[in-house]
This record gives C-alpha cells, sequence and structure tokens, in this order.
C-alpha cells in the first residue's frame, strides 16, 4: 500500500519522469544534427580532394548551392547518397525536397 507522502509525490515524479525523458529525446537529435554536420563536411572534403581542391570547413550557415563551394551537381548528387548511406535515412524518398544550407540539409537526415 502506498503511504499519504508517496502518493502526494507520484505526480512530481511522472512529470520528472517527462522532463528527463524530453531531454533525453532533445539531446539524441542534437547530436545526430552535430553528426551529420561532420558527415557532410568529411563527404564534402573527399569530393574536393578527388578534384584537386582544398579543404573546407562548413558551417550551419555554409551555402551548399551557389555558395562558392566548387561542386557540381553531380559532387552534390554523390553527396547526398553518401548522407544516405552514412545516416541509413532517405528524406527525398517520397521527392526531391529543397535545402540550401548545411543546417537545411543536416536537419532532413537528422530528424
Amino acid at each position: 500500500m502506498i503511504g499519504k507522502a508517496e502518493a502526494a509525490d507520484a505526480p512530481q515524479r511522472v512529470v520528472l519522469d517527462m522532463i528527463v525523458t524530453f531531454h533525453a529525446i532533445l539531446w539524441e537529435e542534437v547530436v545526430a544534427y552535430s553528426e551529420v554536420i561532420s558527415l557532410i563536411e568529411a563527404s564534402l572534403n573527399e569530393i574536393l580532394r578527388a578534384k584537386g581542391a582544398g579543404a573546407i570547413r562548413v558551417a550551419p550557415e555554409t551555402r551548399l548551392i551557389d555558395g562558392g563551394i566548387p561542386i557540381d551537381s553531380l559532387d552534390l548528387a554523390q553527396l547526398l547518397l553518401e548522407l544516405q548511406n552514412g545516416t541509413g535515412k532517405d528524406p527525398f524518398a517520397n521527392g526531391f525536397i529543397n535545402f540550401e544550407s548545411v543546417d537545411e540539409l543536416s536537419r532532413l537526415f537528422s530528424c
């Protein structure tokens, strides 16, 4: 049998458990997002190295299309394939989704 004090604490424990669970879900999404950014940078640098270009650093605001990164449409397709293989996700399964920045692409593969 539950005592009065334990019964009174039960709602607080439920709320605390919900907060902890929500925090864990958010943390996993943040980690996944940053991992996708790292994968984008590594993949782009591999593509650029194959073209004889120097390495770059990317940030969420880095523009992938018309942003100064010397890649063409075939390079972009290769990047998307590497992201699909690296994450196991295919956000384009139901059609193409427009993106321009590293942030937008990262969100597609980390959700």
